[in-house]
């Protein structure tokens, strides 16, 4: 047969038994499928059905080339399905901390609705880590980049921290680390690079406060109470912040990942959602999301 519509058309014939029965399942005028099926049988040079007042019975030759006809069948099938398997369309489950999803993805929701009606999107927020390589979700922003497994990372935020203090509580103090009062991250944990940096400057005399919110950090610095470990564009909102040491390079950077499985960074809802997490957070400013960034 020359392509799949004609064996769409013959198998079509062959399992209603006549051609208006046929004809009524694929959409067509009874005469044009009896002309098709006869310019089928004219392309072949055989007769594929014998016709009778009351129905069309297949010849042998029909009924040898009906398990071909089917497997052509089965192939557009799959055919159909890897081409929706590419639509931005079904399920996608993303995993993030809890103040990037209520904060950032949730308000710009309505983007997304508007740009893919037919993906559904499930966000799931909190401390767990969910493993993407067992299928517990789709998509992650994390703060750490993985190395290793079968994920692909693309960097969506890089945040770069600095030692600031208040222009007053700087004025006439030695710069040295540990002539000042230190500012930390609550980390009981120890896993935040930033409370271990601020850990080893304050010595054994340790740090006379810490919390476990950035922008609380932020504040207490700039009332003037110590030195704190900030994101630039945090310590940029308070005008009295000022670097300690004005001369050094960022003392510490951090990332925001999005992360997939390899073998979903191709599939269309799971591009169209990663997409939109990008556009997302390419109008954010670094400091909105640094609180995530542990």
């Amino acid at each position: 047969m020359r392509d799949w519509n004609d064996a769409r058309l013959f198998l079509a014939v062959l399992r209603a038994g006549s051609f208006a029965r046929a004809s009524r399942e694929l959409g067509l005028d009874a005469s044009t499928l009896s002309r098709r099926v006869a310019e089928l049988e004219r392309s072949l040079d055989a007769v594929l059905f014998h016709r009778t007042t009351r129905s069309l019975e297949p010849t042998e030759r029909a009924l040898r080339l009906a398990p071909h006809a089917e497997a052509m069948e089965l192939a557009a099938v799959a055919l159909r399905r890897s081409a929706s398997e590419d639509a931005p369309e079904g399920v996608v489950r993303v995993t993030c901390p809890e103040e990037l999803a209520s904060g950032l993805l949730v308000p710009a929701f309505g983007t997304l609705r508007t740009a893919h009606p037919e993906v559904r999107l499930e966000l799931v927020g909190g401390g767990r880590v969910l493993d993407l390589e067992r299928g517990e979700a789709d998509v992650a922003v994390r703060a750490v980049r993985p190395e290793r497994g079968e994920l692909r990372a693309k960097r969506l935020l890089r945040v770069r921290y600095r030692a600031y203090a208040s222009r007053g509580y700087l004025r006439g103090r030695a710069r040295d680390a540990d002539a000042l009062e230190w500012l930390a991250l609550d980390d009981p944990a120890g896993r935040s690079p930033e409370a271990r940096w601020v850990d080893e400057v304050a010595g054994a005399r340790g740090p006379v406060l810490r919390t476990n919110d950035t922008l609380d950090l932020a504040t207490v610095a700039a009332a003037g109470w110590g030195a704190a470990l900030l994101p630039d564009a945090m310590a940029s909102r308070h005008p009295n912040l000022v670097p300690v040491w004005p001369e050094r390079d960022a003392t510490l950077e951090r990332a925001l990942w999005l992360v997939v499985p390899r073998k979903l960074a191709r599939v269309g809802r799971v591009r169209a959602v990663m997409a939109w997490i990008e556009d997302v957070f390419r109008g954010v400013d670094e400091s909105r999301a640094v609180a995530t960034v542990r």
